[in-house]
């Protein structure tokens, strides 16, 4: 068995490529739904959820509860809806979180996951040019304190999760 395992393990090398030993009790996803064990973590607001990927990855890895995904792109949203339409814990919201309710103009890229309400640095685009702008949509802005009250409960331990390509800090 050690041969087929060394047989193997030196072929993927080749590709660049290393196998080594899963640890369940180590691996970051485990080490993440612990924590949402131990918090007790009722509901998700994933903000800037682009398609759908984070509450995706929450689903395969055992995570039953609460799900809201924000997302402003209408493009990337109805990948978001598709992806959540069967379960009755995830909902999407076509929204983009700020410091001001109003509206703002979104960037969009070729690459959905670089949509952004803020400019992108020439020296990003140099390096990845599938995240330059292809163009703009207008897009609805509200607060966190305003959704927090419309979808969550003070008694329900909340995860925040956002991934807004720098507009983290409105």
């Amino acid at each position: 068995m050690n041969n087929l395992k060394n047989y193997i393990k030196r072929f993927v090398q080749r590709f660049g490529f290393d196998i080594i030993q899963f640890n369940a009790r180590s691996s970051p996803v485990a080490r993440r739904m612990k924590l949402f064990q131990y918090f007790e973590i009722g509901c998700v607001l994933d903000v800037g959820a682009s398609t759908g990927g984070y509450g995706a990855e929450l689903r395969s890895t055992g995570y039953d509860q609460r799900i809201i995904s924000f997302e402003p792109s209408s493009d990337a949203f109805r990948l978001l809806e598709t992806r959540a339409s069967r379960d009755a814990l995830w909902d999407t919201v076509q929204l983009a979180l700020g410091k001001n309710a109003g509206e703002a103009i979104l960037n969009l890229s070729e690459n959905l996951e670089s949509n952004s309400i803020l400019r992108i640095k020439d020296r990003h685009t140099e390096a990845y040019p599938q995240a330059a702008y292809v163009g703009n949509e207008v897009v609805s802005v509200d607060t966190l304190d305003h959704v927090f009250d419309r979808y969550c409960t003070t008694d329900t331990p909340v995860l925040l999760k956002i991934d807004a390509q720098g507009y983290e800090h409105q």
